[in-house]
């Protein structure tokens, strides 16, 4: 469960200070990149209908052919048909002879967490299209934490209110508009050289979702503070 830092005065305005400058300036630098991105996803529709052009003469032809869109669909299939053909996303084989014997249970047990839990298949195809059409494909891995009271039965059949308690990882895609990471900065890994000290997922939630969800009790997370959800409003 995440646990809410405590800063004293002076810290909470330095910390604040800090993340406005850098959050500026990324997201400055970022939107640059979106105008391309936005140019790149314009080839790849090839809109039929294209304004009047007049050169070399008023009325000339202004047919777009889709080429992107035909090397990005070929690349998409492939990708695709490559990781998802097997009946199994991963395979697993033993560094040496002590493992052998467990290589293939713990493929089997990645198969099952796969079909029942993270259904990469579904993540892959957004990831996938998107870094075939822009150049880069980001990945979020969490932990998903609910416990609510529930209505269920006994062993004697009567019905009764318990505690239920859920605890999955999940995989997800991030928008390659909404990541934001340092400019300064060439590589997610922070261990790296030139490794970016932070990254971000952008989140549009608007003034009334903002409030409801400071209001919300467990297991509806994050449980904002009122006074911090109070001071971003204002």
């Amino acid at each position: 469960m995440p646990v809410p830092i405590k800063w004293s005065g002076a810290q909470q305005q330095k910390f604040v200070d800090y993340i406005d400058f850098e959050l500026t300036t990324a997201l400055t630098t970022h939107d640059h990149l979106v105008r391309q991105w936005i140019k790149w996803l314009e080839q790849y529709r090839a809109p039929a209908q294209q304004a009047v052009k007049n050169f070399p003469f008023e009325g000339a032809a202004n047919f777009q052919l889709p080429m992107t869109a035909t090397d990005v669909d070929q690349l998409y299939a492939k990708h695709i048909q490559t990781i998802h053909a097997p009946t199994n996303i991963w395979t697993t084989s033993p560094l040496n002879e002590r493992w052998i014997s467990a290589a293939k249970p713990i493929q089997d047990a990645l198969t099952f967490l796969d079909t029942n839990l993270l259904h990469m298949y579904n993540v892959n195809k957004r990831v996938l299209l998107e870094m075939v059409k822009l150049g880069t494909g980001i990945y979020k891995t969490g932990w998903q934490y609910e416990s609510r009271k529930v209505w269920t039965y006994d062993d004697q059949g009567n019905r009764t209110r318990v505690q239920k308690i859920r605890g999955m990882p999940f995989v997800d895609h991030v928008r390659l508009a909404d990541f934001v990471i340092p400019s300064y900065s060439y590589a997610i890994n922070p261990d790296l050289q030139g490794g970016a000290p932070w990254v971000a997922e952008r989140m549009r939630i608007s003034p009334a979702r903002l409030k409801s969800l400071a209001g919300a009790q467990s297991p509806y997370l994050p449980n904002y503070d009122h006074t911090a959800v109070e001071a971003i409003l204002k």
